[in-house]
C-alpha cells in the first residue's frame, strides 16, 4: 500500500525561504468512524455529479453500502471498507452489481423506494418517475451495466491487480483511497486514484434504428394529445438557439451541450427538454436542467418574473415552463433571451474548465460516419 504524506509549505521569513513542515495523519480508526457518514453527506468526495439514491441497499449479496446515478445516468456500486481493500472487495462489489443487473426495471424500482429515504438518502418515492424526469434522454436507468467503485483507507497488491486486470478488459471498475490528516481543528482529506475504470466504449450499432424508433413513438404519443405539430415546432425553437445535440425519447427531445468526463474525454449532458405533459393535453413542459439554470445565472430570475405563472422551480431543481400554442408567441421573446444567456454561460464555463474555444464540438460515444449514438444527461 502506497504511503500518503502531506506537508503545509510556507515562507519561513522575509528572505523568501521556503519552509516545509508536516501534517500530521488521523490514525485509522478515527478516519474509518467518520468516512461512510462524511462521503453520504458530501457524494462528490466519491465523484462530481453523483446522486446517491440507496445506502445499506439489501441485495443477494448482503447490504450494498452506498448505491448511485452518476451525472450520466449509470448506475454505481460502492463497496466501503473500513480499512485496506482486498481481493475479497473485489468479490463483493461484482456480487452485487451482478444481482443488480440481473433485476427487471419493476424489481428495481421497488428496492430503491422501499430503501430510499433511509441513512441520510434522500426519499424518492417513485423511482420510474424520477428517473426519467432526470435523465429523460435515456429510456432505462438498467440499459447499462453498473458501474463499480471500491473505496478504502488502502488496496493491498492482490486487488489492484484484479482490478486492473478487469479494468483494461472493459469492465466498469475502478478503486478510491482516502487518506486523512489533522492539524488543530482543522481536518484535511485526500483522495487517491489507485485505479483508473476503462474508458472503452462499445460503438451502438443500432443507434440510428433507436432514434427512429423513439421518434416514432414521441410522435404518436403527442399526437394522442394533440401537440404533434406543437411538439416539434417547440423543438425547432430550441434547436436553432442551442449550438447542442438533440435526441428524441419517447415522452420529449433532448438538448445536450458538450462537456468533458472526469478522464477529460468528450461527453454530451443534457440542458433542455421540450417534454410531452400527459395531465395536460395541448400543452408542453419545457425543462432547463439544473446544470442549464448554473449557466443561466442571474438569468432565471428575469426568465421567471417574465413567465409569473407559467413557470416554477419543480422537486427535481428543474426550471418548468409551461407552454401552450395560444400563448406560444407571446412567450418566445422571453425564452429567446434566456436560451442565448444559457449558452453563453455554457461557453465560459466550457473555456474555463478545459482551456480550450467552447465552440469545439465533442463527438457523442458511438457516432461515426454518420450514426448517431443517444447522448447521455
Amino acid at each position: 500500500m502506497k504511503r500518503v504524506n502531506l506537508w503545509s509549505v510556507k515562507k519561513k521569513d522575509v528572505n523568501g525561504v521556503w519552509t516545509a513542515e508536516d501534517v500530521p495523519s488521523v490514525d485509522s480508526a478515527e478516519t474509518e468512524n467518520l468516512l461512510e457518514s462524511l462521503l453520504v453527506d458530501s457524494p462528490r468526495l466519491l465523484m462530481e455529479g453523483l446522486t446517491l439514491i440507496g445506502r445499506q441497499v439489501p441485495t443477494e449479496g448482503g447490504p450494498l453500502d452506498l448505491l448511485g446515478v452518476d451525472q450520466d445516468g449509470q448506475l454505481v456500486v460502492f463497496e466501503l471498507k473500513r480499512g485496506t481493500l482486498t481481493r475479497d472487495a473485489v468479490a463483493q462489489v461484482l456480487d452485487y452489481a451482478s444481482d443488480l443487473a440481473a433485476m427487471d426495471t419493476d424489481r428495481f424500482a421497488k428496492l430503491i423506494e422501499d430503501s430510499s429515504g433511509k441513512n441520510g438518502v434522500e426519499d424518492i418515492p417513485d423511482f420510474v418517475d424520477w428517473y426519467s424526469q432526470t435523465f429523460p434522454n435515456r429510456d432505462s436507468f438498467l440499459e447499462d451495466a453498473p458501474r463499480m467503485v471500491l473505496v478504502g483507507l488502502g488496496v493491498d497488491h492482490r486487488a489492484l491487480r484484479i482490478v486492473d486486470f478487469l479494468a483494461n478488459t472493459g469492465v466498469d471498475i475502478s478503486l478510491l483511497t482516502f487518506n486523512a490528516f489533522k492539524r488543530g481543528e482543522i481536518l484535511f482529506l485526500a483522495r487517491q486514484v489507485e485505479s483508473v475504470s476503462s474508458t472503452k466504449k462499445s460503438v451502438e450499432t443500432t443507434s440510428r434504428q433507436t432514434k427512429a424508433t423513439n421518434l416514432q413513438a414521441l410522435l404518436s404519443n403527442a399526437a394522442q394529445l394533440g401537440v404533434r405539430d406543437f411538439i416539434q415546432e417547440v423543438a425547432d425553437f430550441v434547436e436553432k438557439r442551442t449550438p447542442g445535440y438533440r435526441w428524441p425519447g419517447k415522452t420529449g427531445f433532448a438538448f445536450s451541450l458538450n462537456a468533458r468526463t472526469d478522464q477529460g474525454r468528450p461527453t454530451l449532458r443534457g440542458y433542455v427538454n421540450v417534454a410531452l405533459k400527459p395531465e395536460a393535453p395541448k400543452t408542453l413542459r419545457l425543462l432547463f436542467q439544473e446544470r442549464a439554470l448554473e449557466a443561466l445565472g442571474e438569468g432565471v430570475g428575469c426568465l421567471m418574473e417574465s413567465l409569473k405563472v407559467h413557470c416554477e422551480i419543480n422537486k427535481w431543481k428543474q426550471l418548468e415552463v409551461a407552454v401552450a400554442p395560444d400563448e406560444w408567441p407571446e412567450m418566445q421573446g422571453a425564452l429567446d433571451v434566456a436560451l442565448q444567456q444559457m449558452v453563453d454561460g455554457w461557453k465560459q464555463k466550457a473555456m474555463e474548465e478545459a482551456g480550450e474555444p467552447a465552440e469545439q464540438d465533442a463527438v457523442p460515444d458511438g457516432e461515426s460516419d454518420g450514426v448517431s449514438s443517444p447522448p447521455v444527461n
